[in-house]
C-alpha cells in the first residue's frame, strides 16, 4: 500500500478570518467543556473560507483536537474527512478499505468469530478512524497529557519516532501511540524481547496492520466471556481508554464495513507472538495457561512478567518488586493463602489511572503480600481471610499500562528461616522476595513450571518457553 503524503501550504486569504473565529469561539470551549463541538464548528467555517483544503486528521485521543486546529492555520493540507470520536460515521477512504480487509483476514485466520472482527473494527474506527498513524515523538504535556504518564520520554520517543519511517496515512503524537488500533511501544514486542532490545523488529511489527490486528484480538480472546459482553464493553477491555463510551457509538458503523468487506477478506500470514507481552509495559512475559480467575484454584493463567526482571520506563527506572499476572477487568482477585488483611484500598473506579487499588494481606509467619493495580477492594482491614477468598477487582489503576494484577511480598518480619534466605536482587529493597517461590515455601505452587525454573537460575534471568501452564486444574491439590 502506497502512504498518504501530507503537505503544506502556505496559509490563504481565508486564514485570518479563522484566527478570528478561533479566538472568538475558544473561550466558550472553556467554559462549556466542549471542545470537540467547537473544534468541529471552527473547521466546518474554516473549509468555506479557506481557499485551499483543511487539515481534518482523526486524533487518538481529544487532546490532539487542539492540534488539529494548530495545523489548520499553519496550512499543514490533506483531503481528508473530521472526527473527534462523536460515532457520526464518517466516511473512510484512501487506505481504510484495505485496513478493514486486514482486520477481517486476520481475525478469519485466528478462528475469531464474526462478532469478534466486528469489534475490532469498531475499536479501529474510535482509536484512528481507520487510519494508520504514525507518532512524530514530540514531547508536549501541553498537548497531550499523556505524555506525562513517560517515565524517559526522550528514551521511548525517541524510539517510536522512527514510525516516521514507515508507510502511514497520518501523524499522531499521543504518548507512543501508532498504528490502527494506537497500541503502545510495548505492544510491539514477542517472545523474550523488549521494543529496547529488539527496536527494528519492534516498531517494524507495530507499523503493520496484521500485527496490530492480531494482538488486539489476542488480548481480547483472554477475557472471560466477552462473546456474551456488549461490542463496546469488550474494546474497552483491551484497549482501556479514557473515553470508554466512545465504541458504542460506532459499532453499527462497524457492522455496515464487516458486512461490505468480510467476503473480500484479506489472506494474511500470522506472527509467532510466542511469549506474551507484559502488564506494565516490558514485552517480556511468558504464556502462562490460559484465562481465568486471577489466583483461584479453578484457573490457570498467565504470568507476564517476572520478579527482578530489568528496569523499564513505565517503573521509572526501578527493577521490577513483584511479579505480573495477567487478567482483565472485573475478573475477581483471590487470595492464595489464608492470612489478615492490613489494608484495604480502592482504586479508580474507571479501573484506570490514579488512585492505585491495593490489598496488603499478612500471612501466618508474618510475610506481607501486596495485590496491586485493583479498581474495587471486596476486604476490609482487619479482616481474616481464607485462601480463594475474593479480595477486589483486577485493573489498571495507579501506575500501570494495561490491566493486570501485580503481585509483591515484603518479608522483613517473616519468621521462616528459608523464606527469608531465599535470593534478594539488585535494585530491590533486601526485604523483599519472589512471591512464586516464598508462595512454594508456604505449601502454595501458583505455577509449578514457573517456580521449578525460578529455584535453578538467577534472579531475574528471562522467562522460558516452556513455562507454559501457571497452575492448571489437574496440578491443583492444595
Amino acid at each position: 500500500m502506497k502512504p498518504l503524503i501530507e503537505g503544506v501550504n502556505k496559509l490563504s486569504s481565508g486564514a485570518i478570518a479563522i484566527i478570528v473565529a478561533l479566538a472568538l469561539l475558544l473561550p466558550i470551549a472553556v467554559i462549556g467543556g466542549t471542545g470537540a463541538v467547537v473544534v468541529g464548528t471552527v473547521l466546518g467555517v474554516g473549509a468555506a473560507l479557506n481557499e485551499g483544503p483543511v487539515n481534518c486528521k482523526a486524533p487518538p485521543n481529544l487532546f490532539d483536537a487542539w492540534e488539529t486546529l494548530r495545523d489548520f492555520v499553519t496550512g499543514v493540507d490533506c483531503s481528508d474527512v473530521c472526527s473527534f470520536g462523536d460515532g457520526t460515521g464518517n466516511t473512510i477512504e484512501g487506505n481504510s478499505p484495505e485496513y478493514v480487509k486486514q482486520i477481517v483476514g486476520t481475525g478469519k485466520a485466528m478462528g475469531v468469530s464474526e462478532k469478534g472482527q466486528i469489534i475490532a473494527i469498531t475499536t479501529a474506527l474510535v482509536e484512528s478512524n481507520l487510519k494508520l498513524y504514525a507518532n512524530d515523538g514530540v514531547y508536549d504535556t501541553g498537548r497531550n497529557p499523556a505524555d506525562a504518564t513517560l517515565a524517559n520520554p526522550s528514551k521511548i520517543l525517541g524510539f517510536i519516532k522512527q514510525s516516521l519511517n514507515f508507510p502511514h496515512d497520518a501523524v499522531g503524537s499521543d504518548a507512543s501511540s501508532v498504528g490502527l488500533f494506537q497500541q503502545q511501544a510495548w505492544w510491539g514486542a514477542v517472545g523474550g524481547s523488549t521494543w529496547e532490545s529488539d527496536p527494528g523488529n519492534t516498531i517494524k511489527r507495530l507499523m503493520d496492520p496484521v500485527f496490530q490486528s492480531q494482538k488486539f484480538y489476542d488480548r481480547m480472546l483472554k477475557i472471560p466471556n466477552w462473546e456474551q459482553l456488549p461490542y463496546g464493553t469488550v474494546a474497552q477491555r483491551v484497549q482501556v481508554s479514557a473515553f470508554p463510551g466512545a465504541y458504542d457509538k460506532r459499532v453499527e458503523e462497524a457492522k455496515n464495513l464487516y458486512a461490505q468487506y468480510s467476503s473480500q477478506a484479506a489472506t494474511v500470514k500470522l506472527y509467532d507472538l510466542g511469549q506474551q507481552y507484559g502488564g506494565e509495559g516490558s514485552g517480556e512475559g511468558t504464556a502462562c495457561g490460559g484465562t481465568g480467575l486471577v489466583l483461584d484454584k479453578t484457573a490457570s493463567y498467565r504470568i507476564t512478567q517476572q520478579w527482578g526482571s530489568p528496569p523499564s520506563d513505565i517503573r521509572q527506572g526501578r527493577t521490577h518488586a513483584g511479579m505480573d499476572i495477567d487478567c482483565v477487568t472485573p475478573e475477581p482477585v483471590y487470595a492464595p493463602i489464608d492470612g489478615t488483611v492490613t489494608l484495604a484500598a480502592d482504586g479508580n473506579s474507571s479501573g484506570f489511572g490514579s488512585p492505585m487499588g491495593r490489598v496488603n494481606l499478612k500471612s501466618a509467619d508474618g510475610s506481607i503480600f501486596s495485590f496491586m493495580h485493583m479498581r474495587k477492594t471486596f476486604v476490609e482491614p482487619g479482616s481474616q481471610v481464607t485462601a480463594g477468598t475474593p479480595l477486589g477487582e483486577c485493573a489498571s489503576t495507579g501506575n500501570s499500562t494495561g490491566d493486570h494484577l501485580h503481585l509483591e511480598v515484603n518479608v522483613g518480619n517473616s519468621t521462616n528461616a528459608s523464606i527469608v534466605a531465599l535470593p534478594t536482587k539488585s535494585g530491590i529493597l533486601d526485604t523483599f522476595r519472589d512471591p512464586a517461590l516464598t508462595l512454594a515455601l508456604m505449601g502454595v505452587d501458583i505455577c509449578p513450571p514457573y517456580t521449578a525454573h525460578r529455584k535453578t537460575v538467577a534472579p531475574g534471568s528471562p522467562l522460558i518457553a516452556s513455562e507454559i501452564q501457571c497452575w492448571p486444574r489437574e496440578e491443583w491439590v492444595r
